[in-house]
């Protein structure tokens, strides 16, 4: 079993999926498990800003 909270995220990658967009992979940073995230580089920086400007 392996946790299911949001984590931070190691040795990311940006990932091509099959409808032509990025998406990231990596593994946890607590378990170690392999985690998929949606959207790509530009999807994160633009979820940072909007938390920081909060």
């Amino acid at each position: 079993m392996h946790c299911r909270t949001k984590r931070q995220m190691q040795n990311a990658i940006q990932v091509c999926n099959r409808r032509g967009r990025y998406d990231l992979k990596g593994y946890c940073a607590v378990c170690g498990k392999s985690m998929y995230r949606l959207g790509g580089w530009e999807a994160v920086a633009a979820a940072a800003r909007k938390n920081a400007e909060r």
